[in-house]
């Protein structure tokens, strides 16, 4: 499924924890914490199925629900969940750097 994590979805999950972002996925409410995980995984789903539906047309089908991510996903895949999501929140860091670093001709 696509996934993105837009400025909505980042100002969302800011919003949900009293406007401090980072509290999101470092919660030490365990309770908070679980459901926050897939909170979040599922408004990047919806974030990821409306660009790809602006970009190709094509609809995502099945979306999701946090009722249903709590319902299915093993409490031992919990920390596979978050890596996953870390991955696409940060995945333009590395092509940033690569990108400024060859601008600046140095290798």
């Amino acid at each position: 499924m696509p996934a993105r994590f837009t400025l909505r979805v980042a100002m969302m999950a800011a919003e949900r924890r009293g406007g401090n972002l980072s509290r999101m996925l470092r919660n030490e409410n365990q309770a908070e914490f679980l459901e926050d995980v897939c909170w979040l995984a599922v408004e990047m789903i919806k974030a990821g199925a409306a660009l790809r539906e602006r970009e190709t047309g094509m609809l995502t089908q099945e979306i999701p629900t946090v009722d249903g991510l709590l319902d299915s996903v093993d409490f031992a895949d919990v920390m596979e969940l978050q890596a996953q999501l870390l991955t696409v929140i940060n995945k333009d860091k590395p092509t940033v750097r690569a990108e400024a670093h060859g601008k600046n001709g140095e290798d």
